[in-house]
């Protein structure tokens, strides 16, 4: 995959792995992070990503959900700073 290919896959995905993000974790923050997250090790391993969009934007997802499931698991090790994530995931409630 190329440079403009993987802008492209960006620009694409992008909205739909936060979506999926803060579905699952319900902190913007938290949310963001995992869209970053994503995309990183999408761009690490992009010779291993086929330009077919359907093929693409599966492989994304499927980096998305190990992601959000990765930042889940850490939540329930340290439960500390579970409620600090949700302490900020209310603020930005009320703020919107």
């Amino acid at each position: 995959m190329t440079e403009e290919e993987f802008a492209e896959l960006y620009i694409r995905l992008q909205r739909h792995v936060f979506r999926y993000a803060i579905a699952h974790l319900r902190a913007a923050e938290q949310a963001h992070d995992a869209v970053s997250e994503t995309f990183r090790i999408a761009w690490e391993k992009r010779k291993l990503i086929k330009s077919e969009a359907k093929s693409a934007s599966a492989y994304v997802m499927g980096i998305s959900r190990f992601v959000v499931l990765r930042q889940i698991q850490d939540r329930q090790r340290h439960p500390e700073d579970a409620y600090e994530d949700w302490a900020i995931a209310a603020r930005e409630r009320l703020a919107s």
